[in-house]
């Protein structure tokens, strides 16, 4: 399948949920480019890990996807992540099923509950945008150092703009000035 755009609102690495939702939209059958956003949500609120929504289209013109999945603040252990992944993948085929216009009367009974088995899940992985992109450890005072000098460069800009005001100021001063002169030797 072609690369296509995901708009990820999760702390999820979107590469990663990119590589499950291509997956599951091959094992639909999809030909075309998936419009896909995915939401986080507390899984209080779910009452379980991955939902969704779909938009009915075709093969060829997929219609929209929506998942919703908590984040991986939820995910005390590594089980609970390799859940996640089997129920993201499980819903993120439901939902590409619905997609390319099946509805669930066209679908089996695993497919419609969410409970297929997914063999082509087991090479991927479901990892966090902090453990592609670790944070380097930064002491308080080069942070404070840091802070300091953005906020001295900030002010230095601040400077500059109000010196360009008064001077663009002065000068419009000037021009009415020699005008109000002009006027007054004509009177």
């Amino acid at each position: 399948m072609k690369w296509f755009r995901i708009r990820n609102q999760t702390d999820w690495s979107t590469n990663d949920l990119r590589a499950v939702i291509a997956a599951a939209c091959e094992a639909a059958g999809m030909v075309g480019i998936p419009d896909v956003t995915v939401l986080q949500k507390k899984p209080h609120v779910l009452h379980w890990f991955v939902t969704g929504r779909a938009w009915l289209g075709t093969h060829r013109d997929p219609g929209k996807i929506l998942l919703i999945m908590s984040g991986p603040s939820y995910s005390k252990t590594d089980s609970d992540r390799l859940l996640i992944l089997l129920d993201l993948a499980r819903t993120a085929h439901h939902e590409a099923l619905h997609s390319v216009g099946a509805h669930h009367g066209d679908m089996t009974e695993e497919q419609r509950y969410c409970r297929q088995p997914v063999p082509w899940a087991d090479a991927l992985v479901l990892r966090t945008k902090s453990e592609l992109r670790p944070r380097p450890e930064v002491s308080l005072v080069e942070r404070s150092a840091a802070k300091l000098a953005e906020r001295l460069e900030h002010v230095q800009s601040m400077h500059r703009r109000a010196v360009t005001r008064l001077k663009r100021a002065e000068t419009l001063e000037k021009k009415w000035r020699r005008r109000l002169k002009m006027l007054e030797r004509k009177l």
